[in-house]
């Protein structure tokens, strides 16, 4: 596993390694993993673990839960230092997993394709050995196109324990290329999923979401929670905010072991 720091990154000059760089807390530190998948691809994920880790007994860390948060296009497209230079730092809900609790991870996904699932695993495995993870029920958070591959990803992936998607960019009809696999497939879904948009996201995330997806998902989760009327649009949603994190940080509380 080689980690560089996250510094190294945002100048996009990654001539050496550099001290670790914590953000707006002292106490979180974040670091950045280099990993590569099965398929012998390499990604950079965004990682940080509580900070009362260190004082926790060795054999209890392993009730640590895992959260993985995939960003949404604007970073898959602009990188992190543009996505950054936007307003949408991924490292801030890392950041705020880890204050809360929860190992967070975040794949800076290149913008070529690669699936996720593969991206996950391997950073699954990417966990410093110290922290001991609970790997046993996995939270996947997904924002806007990371939403819709979170989505996807879910009807797969192992040791899933709770999913959270934030305004999907899910569009167009049912059976529309890319969308119709997902619906096809729903019913292999069964953990609790949680679905968030804002009263002005755009229109066509908003129709699909609740005229198709919602739909769908209340026929087949038990543990669906819904909350479609937070006070933003899309971009509102690229920072950690009061009015909806406590929210999801509850949600995933309550599903996820520790």
């Amino acid at each position: 596993m080689k980690i560089i720091s996250l510094v190294a990154i945002l100048s996009g000059l990654i001539l050496f390694p550099l001290p670790l760089m914590a953000l707006h807390d002292s106490n979180q530190k974040i670091e950045l993993v280099e990993i590569t998948t099965a398929a012998g691809d390499k990604v950079k994920v965004i990682y940080c673990a509580p900070q009362t880790i260190d004082k926790i007994p060795a054999r209890k860390r392993n009730t640590m839960p895992v959260v993985i948060y995939n960003h949404g296009l604007i970073v898959q497209k602009k990188g992190y230092q543009g996505a950054k230079k936007a307003g949408y730092d991924v490292a801030d809900f890392v950041r705020e997993l880890a204050r809360n609790g929860f190992i967070g991870l975040a794949p800076l996904r290149p913008d070529r394709p690669l699936p996720l699932n593969d991206i996950m695993a391997a950073a699954l495995k990417s966990l410093p050995d110290q922290t001991q993870a609970n790997r046993s029920k996995i939270g996947l958070i997904g924002f806007s196109y990371g939403g819709l591959l979170t989505l996807r990803a879910a009807l797969t992936f192992t040791n899933l324990g709770a999913v959270v998607l934030m305004s999907p960019a899910l569009t167009g009809q049912r059976n529309d290329p890319g969308l119709k696999e997902i619906y096809d497939h729903l019913d292999k879904l069964t953990v609790p999923v949680m679905v968030t948009l804002g009263v002005s996201d755009p229109p066509r995330i908003k129709n699909h979401v609740q005229q198709i997806l919602i739909p769908h998902l209340q026929k087949q989760i038990k543990g669906l929670e819904l909350k479609v009327d937070y006070p933003g649009n899309h971009a509102w949603f690229w920072q950690v905010r009061p009015e909806y994190w406590p929210d999801i940080i509850a949600f995933l509380g309550r599903h996820l072991p520790r």
